[in-house]
């Protein structure tokens, strides 16, 4: 909850959101209820039990009446930018730290992150399914270090992100921080010593999951969405990612591994901690 608020809504806890709120004035809104719509675009999904020439029809629906009241114009797709994201300079470690009263626990997170090539996207969802289980059993059920143990890739505007997370009543930021990175230079050993074998049981475990039909329309409809608004239109995604991992040898999988985690480190770690709990950290720090 934590992390998702912080790197997602730029607040930490809804205190600092209630707290934002009450410095704006109604003079405040009435500048942003001007400036709002001078340069707004939309984007939509029609997705349900209807025929493709009924999608068309309500969207052109909708476009007639924003016409009519000189509001919008379709944008051309030409003119739809590129998104794109900030990268970090190699061996780069930006740590972001706060201390909050209403904090019951630390939490500490890692974002490792990539240069933008979607190319290395196949290699980052099989490192998903590599670490994620090891690092939940090793931190949270061996070490016992909190309750929320997680690990996850992405991809975000082309670019490929590792995140880790653990929230803690036992141990500062600081130190869960070196416990994951303790946790990343035991998984490299294994990783150089990983069977042919085990290795393809590994692509094809991450392959099944590709393959499996989404459970329900709400989970296919966000995929379509997400595709929509990350401007990438890439609605066979999960039937092409197959065959792309179906072609990773192990010998690039290992490479991936060395890149992200240690020759070309680009960090960004969030430190929470509880109310007098807070560490020194000689590192840099953007607050």
């Amino acid at each position: 909850y934590y992390f998702s608020d912080c790197t997602y809504s730029g607040v930490i806890i809804i205190q600092d959101l209630l707290d934002t709120v009450k410095t704006i004035t109604f003079e405040d809104y009435v500048k942003w209820h001007k400036l709002i719509f001078q340069k707004a675009f939309i984007e939509s999904l029609i997705c349900g039990n209807l025929l493709k020439e009924e999608g068309i029809e309500i969207h052109e629906t909708f476009v007639n009446k924003f016409k009519k009241v000189n509001l919008f114009n379709p944008l051309p797709f030409s003119k739809i930018k590129e998104t794109r994201m900030i990268q970090l300079e190699r061996n780069k470690r930006v740590i972001f730290r706060k201390e909050h009263s209403n904090l019951k626990n630390h939490m500490m997170s890692i974002t490792f992150e990539l240069e933008t090539n979607k190319d290395l996207e196949p290699l980052n969802e099989l490192l998903e399914d590599f670490l994620e289980p090891e690092y939940y059993s090793d931190l949270r059920t061996n070490q016992q270090l909190g309750y929320t143990v997680f690990a996850y890739g992405e991809m975000v505007n082309n670019a490929c992100f590792f995140t880790f997370v653990i929230q803690s009543s036992k141990l500062k930021p600081n130190e869960l921080a070196f416990r994951t990175y303790d946790f990343l230079v035991k998984k490299r050993e294994k990783l150089s010593q990983l069977s042919d074998e085990k290795f393809e049981e590994l692509k094809r475990g991450k392959m099944a999951k590709f393959k499996q039909k989404f459970s329900s329309l709400k989970k296919q409809s966000r995929f379509f969405f997400n595709q929509i608004c990350n401007h990438e239109y890439n609605f066979e995604k999960r039937e092409k990612m197959v065959k792309k991992i179906a072609e990773i040898t192990k010998n690039s999988f290992i490479e991936y591994y060395d890149k992200i985690f240690f020759e070309e480190k680009r960090i960004i770690e969030i430190h929470l901690s509880a109310k007098n709990c807070f560490e020194e950290n000689d590192e840099l720090i953007l607050s």
